[in-house]
């Protein structure tokens, strides 16, 4: 279905319209949920050019590092976003982050990377450890179990360089169309009340 927003139109399913989209331009397709598309549009209907990411330098350069690859996401994590991280046990250890590259590639299977500058090599070793860690611990938890997920996680490695975080994951193409129809089946039951292995 189909919503005017001012010289925009937001496009929506009548099943999910709280996630929708809008074309900003002829190459331009913006998409968000939880209510962003809307605010999205009224932002990109009174921006101005100062207003554009290609302005800051810092974002500029992590799209430079990003953008050869199919799918990318560039960030720079806000101070008030850090502290957050800082102030929880179980995350204080990703509050070193000060920005992030995300890439997606897609050679016959999938390969994707998140890449994390930090402050020091030992805030870049610690986010490393944290994070393999939570894999060791996620493969043993009996809800990735009965869900047939574990192997999936050997895909999916941790490290550090110098003062920067890497995170990668690489599933061969069977892996993909497996891993895609076991969501799919868990999303179904999901809707109808019932997914497995959770309350």
């Amino acid at each position: 279905m189909s919503t005017p927003h001012g010289r925009l139109t937001l496009w929506a399913s009548r099943r999910e319209p709280d996630v929708a989209g809008f074309f900003l331009d002829e190459h331009t397709f913006v998409l968000g949920a939880g209510g962003w598309a809307p605010r999205l549009a009224a932002l990109a209907e009174t921006a101005r050019p100062g207003d554009s990411a290609a302005t800051n330098i810092d974002l500029g350069r992590l799209v430079d590092r990003a953008a050869n690859h199919a799918l990318w996401a560039a960030a720079l994590v806000p101070d008030e976003t850090r502290q957050k991280l800082r102030a929880d046990p179980q995350l204080a250890s990703a509050a070193a982050l000060t920005n992030l590259v995300v890439g997606i590639d897609l050679p016959g299977g999938l390969d994707a990377l998140v890449v994390g500058d930090v402050a020091t090599p030992g805030d870049a070793q610690a986010l490393a450890t944290k994070m393999q860690e939570t894999l060791r611990d996620a493969k043993r938890s009996a809800q990735i179990l009965m869900l047939g997920l574990g192997p999936y996680l050997d895909g999916v490695t941790a490290r550090a360089i110098d003062a920067r975080f890497e995170l990668r994951a690489t599933l061969g193409a069977p892996q993909v169309d497996d891993l895609l129809s076991r969501l799919g089946a868990f999303l179904a039951l999901a809707r109808q009340g019932h997914p497995p292995g959770f309350p």
